[in-house]
């Protein structure tokens, strides 16, 4: 500020500086006037409109980002199609065909003479997810046991013991069977799906329709693979895991552990050649398991059955696989359970 422009200030406020240094309230206000115009407050950036269209490009870039590293990230893009469902064309890519009864089996005639028939009971482990039928452990038992056996595959992939005691009760009269084989996997003592607990039942109730909805507008806008990973996080957060789900059911004074034994007598009553195959797999990593099916194991052998069990000590998991995706016993695993069937019924 020029000497003069100080001098016009001084005549418009009045006051001035005192001898001692002091200021009167005009030199006041001509201090504060001076001050702002030597020192001005600094103003705001305003953001421009292309900064803020280029934040949001970017931010819809990233999401697409993540939803293609999740895509790549997910072993089933490399896999052939799957879905072991019972009224599917494929399950990793080996073709399913049922008969006329709705079971993954060939037409069932009668009964020749001098045949001993086996009937053969399971869920997915037995169904065959992820194997050709030539390749599950029926088949090759089938060509272990010879031409004095036939032996017909009944199992449905999901099913429980307490629909398998019903199915032996509503086709023993025409099979005619000689034998029944119970395939147990760890999950067949729930009768629901085997994540189900109230947690989740009340969650689904509450949430299902919402989270459905969002996961259709993230379909519509290729963000699938990105929503699937929000919304198992939010139900990893929301209730049990399956494995603790599965847990309770072995519970001895769980509804479902009940209803479990009282199927297995309903079996070994309708049929008492009957033998329970305790098919262990690595489809659960869980310590769990292994106490699971010794107990299961007690439960057979205490209404009669004769039980068939595995040693995998030594075997590698990844070759008990059906792939890296999918736990379901591979090729080997059907064969070590068909050989150790056949000894079990010879």
């Amino acid at each position: 500020m020029t000497t003069q422009e100080d001098e016009e200030v001084k005549k418009e406020y009045g006051g001035g500086f005192g001898v001692d240094g002091s200021i009167a309230d005009g030199g006041l206000r001509y201090m504060i006037v001076k001050g702002t115009r030597l020192r001005q407050a600094p103003r705001k950036k305003r953001l421009s409109f292309g900064k803020a269209l280029l934040s949001v490009v970017v931010a819809i870039g990233c999401l697409y980002a993540a939803n293609v590293g999740l895509w790549l990230y997910d072993p089933t893009t490399w896999l052939p199609e799957c879905d072991s469902r019972n009224r599917t064309i494929a399950t990793w890519g080996c073709l399913v065909v049922n008969n006329s009864l709705g079971y993954r089996e060939r037409e069932i005639g009668p009964k020749g003479h001098g045949i001993r028939r086996v009937m053969v009971l399971g869920d997915s482990l037995t169904w065959g997810t992820g194997m050709d039928p030539c390749d599950r452990w029926t088949d090759r038992l089938q060509k272990q046991l010879g031409n004095g056996y036939e032996v017909l595959n009944f199992a449905k992939s999901g099913d429980c013991t307490q629909k398998e005691a019903m199915r032996l009760r509503y086709l023993k009269a025409n099979l005619q069977p000689d034998i029944v084989i119970v395939g147990f996997c760890c999950n067949d003592p729930q009768p629901q799906p085997e994540n189900w607990c109230v947690e989740k039942d009340a969650f689904d109730r509450r949430w299902n329709l919402t989270l459905s909805r969002w996961q259709t507008r993230s379909g519509q806008v290729r963000l699938r693979h990105l929503w699937d990973g929000i919304e198992k996080a939010i139900r990893y957060c929301s209730y049990p895991d399956t494995m603790t789900a599965l847990d309770r059911c072995y519970d001895p004074n769980s509804p479902q552990w009940k209803s479990f034994v009282a199927a297995l007598g309903q079996i070994k009553a309708t049929e008492p050649n009957a033998i329970f195959v305790s098919l262990i797999s690595f489809r659960y990593a869980d310590a769990r398991v292994q106490r699971w099916h010794r107990q299961a194991e007690q439960a057979a052998r205490g209404k009669g059955f004769k039980v068939v069990t595995f040693d995998l000590a030594g075997i590698s998991p990844r070759k008990c696989m059906v792939n890296r995706a999918d736990g379901h016993p591979s090729i080997l695993l059907h064969h070590i359970y068909a050989k150790g069937i056949a000894g079990a019924i010879r």
